[in-house]
């Protein structure tokens, strides 16, 4: 049960990503739904295919995604020292 709960919030999430793709083409390029859908759904599919591939696999849990964001976090710290 907790595997689709994550499951279906990364879900969730998904709708704010497919929003900040497919509204600007919609709203400064004037692009039908019909062309904008599949365009939005080709960059969510790259977004998102880690993740699930993350949520389904067999082995997971949730102390990899604790590891995972730990990463995440030591990467973004050294980028901001060496940007600065």
């Amino acid at each position: 049960m907790k595997k689709y709960f994550i499951y279906h919030c990364r879900w969730q999430f998904s709708t704010i990503i497919m929003l900040m793709i497919m509204w600007p083409l919609e709203y400064y390029f004037q692009l039908p739904i019909w062309l904008n859908l599949p365009i939005g759904q080709f960059f969510g599919a790259i977004i998102f295919w880690y993740i699930d591939n993350l949520i389904l696999n067999p082995n997971f849990n949730f102390e990899s995604i604790k590891v995972l964001y730990y990463e995440y976090l030591f990467k973004l710290r050294r980028l901001s020292r060496i940007c600065k």
